[in-house]
């Protein structure tokens, strides 16, 4: 045991009075500062050259991923904030779901322009008629 650094210690390995007393001392430390604090106490110069390099990776170790890729692997990502329908529904409703107004005269549009032509003519003749007959000089039927 002498000879394996704090990365790789599992909790059998250590017994838990000497786990608690290196933990106590190593709190806020860096992994390889810790390595050498281990060496310090479990035994002296002779473990800190028997310790594997810091970007070892043993290979019964399980793999560690950064935080977001570990879950990201087996779980959905998920969307951004921007896209969440909560709460829509409310707001919605607070100033009442309005009718889209209709308008009293339908669009002309995509109609034959012959058509839009008279029209336009015969409106302008019903005005016509319309302010002479508030005038008086045309009798209405």
């Amino acid at each position: 045991m002498a000879d394996v650094p704090l990365a790789f210690l599992t909790p059998s390995s250590v017994d838990s009075e000497q786990r608690h007393e290196t933990a106590s001392r190593i709190k806020g430390v860096f992994l390889s500062e810790q390595s050498m604090i281990l060496a310090q106490i479990q035994g002296g110069a002779q473990h800190v050259q028997a310790c594997p390099p810091q970007n070892y990776v043993s290979k019964n170790a399980p793999q560690r991923f950064p935080l977001g890729l570990e879950a990201g692997i087996n779980q959905q990502q998920w969307r951004s904030k921007n896209s969440s329908q909560h709460n829509q529904s409310r707001k919605a409703h607070r100033n009442g779901i309005k009718k889209p107004k209709t308008s009293r005269y339908p669009s002309l549009k995509g109609t034959d322009p012959k058509f839009r032509r008279n029209h336009r003519h015969a409106l302008h003749g019903n005005m016509k008629a319309l302010k002479e007959a508030k005038e008086g000089k045309r009798e209405t039927v």
